[in-house]
C-alpha cells in the first residue's frame, strides 16, 4: 500500500526495495506498476531492480522507453543479469536508443545474454533453425549485439566523461 499511495518518494522507494527482497510472488504485481508509473524514477528504477530478482518479465520492454535515461540504464543492465534469452529482442531494440549510456549498456548487456542465453548454454545450442530471436534471423540478431560493441571507443568515452562528472560534483 505504501508503494503505491505514500505521498514521500524515499517511503515509496524503500517500500519497492523491500518488496523486491521479499522474494515473495505477490510482490511481482505492484513492482511492476511503480517500476512503469511512479512519477519519481529513483522508486521505477528500485523497482525495476526488485523486479529483476523474479526473472523475465514482457514490462521490462516497456521500461526500456522510459523517458528518464537512467531506468533505461538499469533496465538493460537488469535483462542482460537474467538469463533468459527472451531478453535479446529488446536489448537489440535499446541498441537504437538516443542515449549512448543506454546504447553502451545494451550492447555489453546484449552480448553477455546472447553468451549465456538459457541456464547459461549458448544461444546456439537452443534454437534450431535460422531463428530464435523473436522474428529475427539469430544471425542478424548476433551481428545487431556485435556490431554495438564495434563502438567500444564512445563507451569508453562516455563512461570516463560520466566518472569525470561525478567527481567534479562530490568536490563541489
Amino acid at each position: 500500500h505504501v508503494l503505491s499511495h505514500d505521498p514521500s518518494k524515499y517511503a515509496r522507494q524503500e517500500a519497492a526495495r523491500s518488496l523486491g527482497n521479499l522474494s515473495d510472488p505477490c510482490s511481482i504485481a505492484p513492482l511492476i506498476k511503480a517500476m512503469l508509473y511512479d512519477e519519481y524514477s529513483g522508486v521505477r528504477g528500485v523497482a525495476a531492480e526488485g523486479l529483476g530478482n523474479f526473472g523475465y518479465y514482457e514490462e521490462f520492454a516497456a521500461a526500456l522507453k522510459d523517458r528518464d535515461s537512467y531506468i533505461r540504464v538499469v533496465v538493460a543492465g537488469i535483462l542482460g543479469r537474467i538469463k533468459d534469452v527472451r531478453a535479446i529482442d529488446p536489448l537489440i531494440d535499446s541498441l537504437g536508443d538516443p542515449d549512448i549510456g543506454v546504447r553502451c549498456g545494451a550492447g555489453q548487456e546484449g552480448r553477455t545474454a546472447h553468451a549465456r542465453g538459457h541456464a547459461g548454454q549458448p544461444v546456439e545450442a537452443q534454437s534450431a533453425g535460422g531463428t530464435g530471436f523473436g522474428g529475427i534471423s539469430k544471425k542478424s540478431g548476433i551481428q545487431r549485439i556485435r556490431s554495438a560493441g564495434r563502438n567500444v571507443m564512445n563507451c569508453v568515452v562516455w563512461s570516463a566523461s560520466q566518472y569525470a562528472r561525478k567527481g567534479s560534483q562530490e568536490q563541489q
